[in-house]
């Protein structure tokens, strides 16, 4: 949470020091918003050790070796990963620090394509290999995954107390997103997906060899056919891959009789284009406010977590909600179009 609104609100305030520039930003050039997101995520990365846990690490260097705070220094690990993305006029940017995806679904010749535009941050990934080992560390895989993210202090400025990291000559863990982009958007886009690094462990597990890209596609498209939103789609993907990890799951339980446990996942659809609605629903059955709470999102513009509106739709109190929604809808058209998605 720290990093959804620090980021969203460092890239709010950024304004160009040496022209006037309208406040969504076309005015600058793709280089000069792939720099402006790098810093961003600079600038919140120091402000998160200099004033969240500065006083924790006041704290810890006052102790001498007989006196370390275990509490201390597990409130030190925490690390958090982040994907945004920034729609500038009609251009797309994605920001990624850490392991989670991003994959763009385009409209070509009536069928619906996945495009990847994204760049894992993991140790057997080619680029993060090649950085860890200049780094002095000839075994990537010493660094665990993620090997880029916000916070994570004893894998950044304590990694000398690391013993598997010790050697390095400089921090192994790096918080400099990768940003692809400025991706010029047409009218075949139809949706943005944002899917955690939970969920593609978890097609991993259930299907070892299988890419998870075209498994998602497979999933996707097989949804989209038989649900008329992009909530129940959502809702629909997420919930088979958890039934699936599940019965992975109980079978490695039975065969180990060790507890094993499924972290939270996550996967956001996000719509690109205004007749996103048709597109998923030719008999146009689908409100216009159940897309708009998908992508309106909240004061800070982040993504709403899908939603579904069956209940809504038979409460009493369903107009009295719409009427808020309208108004809610006035609030909001000035905002800018911002996405962002973190793991913590």
């Amino acid at each position: 949470e720290i990093i959804d609104n620090e980021v969203i609100e460092n890239i709010k305030s950024t304004q160009n020091k040496d022209q006037e520039v309208p406040d969504d930003v076309v005015g600058f050039s793709d280089e000069e918003i792939k720099a402006m997101l790098k810093s961003i995520y600079f600038h919140v990365d120091s402000e998160y050790f200099s004033t969240k846990i500065g006083d924790l690490l006041a704290r810890r260097l006052s102790f001498d070796g007989t006196q370390m705070d275990g509490h201390v220094d597990n409130q030190l690990k925490g690390g958090a990963t982040a994907i945004l993305a920034l729609i500038v006029g009609r251009r797309l940017y994605i920001a990624n620090c850490g392991n989670s995806i991003a994959i763009l679904i385009k409209e070509i010749g009536n069928e619906l394509s996945l495009f990847p535009i994204y760049q894992l941050h993991e140790n057997h990934e080619v680029g993060e290999m090649e950085r860890i080992r200049k780094l002095g560390l000839p075994d990537p895989r010493v660094v665990k995954n993620p090997t880029r993210c916000f916070g994570d202090y004893f894998r950044k400025g304590g990694y000398k107390e690391n013993q598997l990291l010790k050697e390095a000559t400089s921090e192994p863990i790096i918080v400099e997103p990768t940003v692809i982009g400025g991706v010029n958007m047409d009218d075949a886009f139809r949706f943005l997906l944002f899917v955690s690094p939970t969920v593609v462990r978890a097609i991993h597990i259930i299907k070892p060899s299988a890419n998870v890209n075209e498994t998602l596609a497979e999933w996707i498209v097989a949804e989209i056919k038989n649900n008329r939103t992009i909530e129940s789609v959502a809702q629909k993907v997420l919930d088979n891959i958890c039934h699936q990890y599940d019965g992975v799951l109980k079978t490695k339980i039975a065969s180990s009789q060790k507890s094993i446990t499924r972290d939270s996942m996550s996967m956001l659809f996000i719509p690109l284009c205004s007749n996103m609605v048709e597109k998923l629903d030719p008999e146009n059955e689908v409100r216009e406010q159940q897309i708009l709470t998908q992508t309106n999102g909240d004061s800070n513009n982040c993504v709403q977590p899908y939603v579904d509106f069956s209940e809504f739709e038979t409460s009493e109190l369903r107009d009295t909600v719409l009427a808020k929604i309208e108004s809610l809808k006035q609030y909001y058209k000035d905002k800018k179009t911002m996405h962002i998605i973190t793991e913590e």
